[in-house]
This record gives structure tokens, sequence and C-alpha cells, in this order.
């Protein structure tokens, strides 16, 4: 069988190796709501004789995610964030990661400034007479964005559908213009303090993607002793708030079916910093990187619980893969998934975070894989987690990872339900007399573990393109 998967592997696989040279090292959601909106000033008991304290119970509309370990309750997660920071060599100097809808001094204005932040500017010439957005035209002759896979798209600042040409700037300034004479049909204005990153174009469904930071104020009551000679509390206690920075990556959705007139139809955020996205069949996978943080207790969610929309993930939808031979990621910074349907583009069919700091990633037609390199005293390892997929859900998943460092995504693709992943290895010897490069082919069941391999390829030699075909 191994011998197979060997054989198969090198026929389809093409790679590009240059001589050697030096390398940089390197979730209906499956939430809780918690008593707080999601506004700037929030009322956050942190005294568990406040009234309203206490963990929220799990609310999850689907189930988890199997063939990786999840935590059994927040308590359980928050023993382990502590862990993490007791044992940590390093400070986390990166933001706390939590959603936030508006500033203090914006409260209640939301829904205005939507409506102001989008104006129709209409070209002062006519527009070509030929001009009509026709869906037919999907599949002729015009250029998209270059994607790994067929059918999944990835997003991009510049797109067109054949009839129209959609130009996005860091400001969230998107253009709409007439692709056959290049006249202006509209702007939309995204907010002034949001980084836009990438968008979507599918059909009349427009899919802009920005990140956020900005601060978030907790209040809360403190119970002080009282003077009475009985030792009563004192029940009125005092009133403190503190501040924590956020940040938070936002999908808004328009429905483009005019182009001259666009209209919002709804809008997302989840914790953390943008990674990735993909879209596949009406729906957007979205990936950000959450760092928790450790408050005062576990009933404070908000300090290392990622919130989707508005509720917190389920604390068994948030995983924890095992450490073992083949994976051995022991880091505290989560990967966060939700997937957000267009026709309801306010909350996630499904979301869920595991503990990753992945920064590469493939998506197939079926499975989401994130890869990490980590580096120890022995070698570079590839560290990779699966995450199937399907109709918005998530489903199950897996952990594994391989020896070397990938170059880009397009050094993994999937074919009978395994993985395929050229990785570079190198290092020194013990004593640190002898660099040595070579690369490596391997392949990975759907538990990610290698059932064929070949090793030593073009030594002294890295890897700068690979493609798999067939």
């Amino acid at each position: 069988m191994k011998q197979k998967y060997v054989l198969t592997a090198v026929a389809v696989v093409a790679v590009g190796a240059v001589a050697l040279g030096t390398v940089p090292m390197w979730e209906g959601t499956n939430s809780v709501k918690q008593e707080e909106t999601r506004t700037s000033i929030i009322e956050d008991p942190v005294n568990t004789e406040t009234e309203g304290t206490g963990t929220p119970t799990p609310l999850p509309t689907t189930a988890p995610v199997t063939g990786i370990s999840h935590t059994d309750s927040y308590e359980d997660l928050y023993a382990q964030v502590k862990e993490w920071q007791n044992n940590s060599s390093y400070s986390n100097v990166q933001p706390r990661i939590m959603t936030v809808e508006e500033s203090a001094d914006a409260a209640g204005t939301d829904s205005a400034a939507s409506n102001s932040s989008m104006a129709a500017t209409m070209p002062e010439e006519p527009i070509d007479q030929e001009y009509g957005f026709d869906p037919s035209s999907e599949g002729k002759d015009y250029s998209t964005t270059t994607t790994q896979e067929e059918l999944i798209d990835e997003a991009d600042i510049v797109k067109t559908d054949g009839s129209c040409i959609y130009a996005m700037d860091s400001k969230g300034t998107l253009r709409i213009a007439d692709a056959a004479s290049m006249k202006l049909l509209c702007e939309i204005n995204g907010e002034n303090s949001s980084d836009y990153k990438e968008m979507y174009v599918d059909g009349n469904c427009l899919q802009l993607i920005c990140q956020q930071e900005d601060y978030i104020t907790y209040k809360s009551s403190i119970d002080l002793p009282s003077a009475n000679a009985g030792g009563e509390k004192n029940t009125d206690g005092v009133r403190t708030s503190y501040s924590m920075p956020v940040t938070t990556v936002t999908v808004e959705t328009y429905d483009i079916s005019d182009r001259e007139k666009p209209k919002k139809t709804g809008v997302y955020h989840q914790d953390g910093s943008y990674l990735s996205s993909r879209r596949t069949d009406g729906r957007m996978y979205l990936f950000t990187s959450y760092t928790p943080e450790v408050g005062d207790s576990a009933d404070q969610l908000q300090y290392y619980v990622p919130r989707c929309g508005e509720e917190y993930i389920a604390y068994d939808h948030i995983y924890l893969p095992t450490p073992e031979k083949d994976f051995s990621y022991n880091g505290r910074i989560y990967l966060v998934a939700g997937a957000v349907a267009q026709e309801n583009p306010d909350q996630a069919t499904d979301v869920m975070a595991v503990v990753s700091s992945a920064n590469i990633f493939y998506v197939s037609e079926n499975n989401i894989y994130s890869a990490t390199e980590i580096w120890n005293d022995r070698e570079t390892r590839t560290e990779i987690v699966r995450i199937g997929y399907r109709d918005g859900k998530f489903t199950d998943g897996a952990a594994g990872s391989v020896v070397g460092e990938l170059h880009n995504n397009f050094s993994m693709n999937e074919a009978d339900d395994c993985l395929r992943i050229v990785t570079t290895v190198e290092g020194w010897d013990k004593d640190y007399s002898n660099f040595s490069r070579s690369n490596g082919l391997y392949v990975l069941d759907e538990k990610l573990k290698t059932i064929g391999k070949i090793e030593d390829l073009a030594e002294g030699e890295q890897i700068k393109a690979a493609r798999f075909m067939g």
C-alpha cells in the first residue's frame, strides 16, 4: 500500500529546485450568549457573588467535530490557558482579541453610519448602452483570480465577473466600473476605522473583509466590607471599569443585483486577526488568529474565549490536539474558523477554534488544511490540522506533521482522500560542523498519518515551486 502511494505521488508532482542558498527559518452557531451586548461599554460582573455571574451553559446547534480532542468545560480551558501563561518563556504582547461593534461615543449610530457610508456615484457621461450584468456570461472568456482549486474561490482586491470590474483599496473604497466602457457605476465607502483586506464577487453577492482595532470598556461592581458590627456586606458596592484592546474581522455582504445601487444585506464579526478565507457553494469560510489572556476567573470568558457574532464559542467546539509523536505544538494561539452563508450573512452557520498558529492554508472540496512550522533542537517540522467541512458545517478533523518546512500552499494537494505534501529539510549535524539540505515528498491519510514518503530528494537544493497534476 505504501509503495503504491509513493509511486503515484512521484508521478504527479512537479517540483522546482534551485541551488543551495540560505532560507529564513523561520460556528445557528456552536456558541453561547453572554449577557454583554456588542457595544464598547459592557456590564461585566466580576464578583462571584454579583447577580448574573456564572459560566453560561453551552448551546451548540451542531455536534462537535470528531477525530480531534475538545475541551470538556470552560473551567478546563481556563486552566489550560493559565498553564500556558505560567510556563511560557515569552511575553504575550498581542492585543486581546474580541468582537467590538462600535466606539462608546458612537453607540446607537451603527445603522445610520452604515447607511451614510455607502454612496452611489454616477458618472457624468451616460453609461455604455451595452452595459448590463448577465449571469450567463459567467464561465466565458475573462480573467478571474488565480486559485489553487477550481471550485474554491480565493479573495482578492480586484475582481471581475466579465461585465464589471470591482477594485478595492485598503481604506474600503470599492469602485464598480463597466468593463466595456470603464465608466464608474458606483462607489462603496468603507468605515474609516477599518483596514480593508480582500473581497469576493459571486453573481449578485459582494463580500468585503476588513479588520478593526479598538478598545472595549467593561463596567462592574465590587462589594465592600460593611462598617456594621454584624459584618454585613454593603449592598451598594462601588462601580469599577476597565478597558481592553480588541481586534475583530468583519465580513460586509452586499446585494449588487443593481450594480449602480448596492444594498448592504448583513454584517458578520469574528474575533481575531485576519489570516485567510475561501468561498465555495455560496458560503465563505473565514480564518482568524486569536490569542487568549488570563483574567481573574473562568467566568470571565471575554479574556480567553473568542466570539463569533454576538456569541462566545462553546467550549466543546474549542479543540486542543493531544500532543503525540506526530503533533507536538504547545503554543497558545487559536485558529478560529467560521462559515457564513450569503443568504444569512449576519451569523455563522458553524464556528470552531483549534489551538494552532496556522499561517499556510490549502482548501480542497471537502477539507481545510492549515499548516505551521515549529523548530526544536533536532529538526524543523510542519504541523498540519485538517478540518472537514460540508454545506457550511465542520464535520471531522485530524492533526499530524511531517519533517521539513513548506514553501507555500501550493506544496500541498489532496487526491483520493490523501494529502500530498512536499517540504524542504535543512539543519546542522550534532557538532554543528556540517549544514545539509534536502527535500521530501509525503503522503498522509485522512488521519494525517504518513503512509508513503520519498526523502533526500535534490540534496543541497530547496523547493521553489511545486505543482500536483492528476
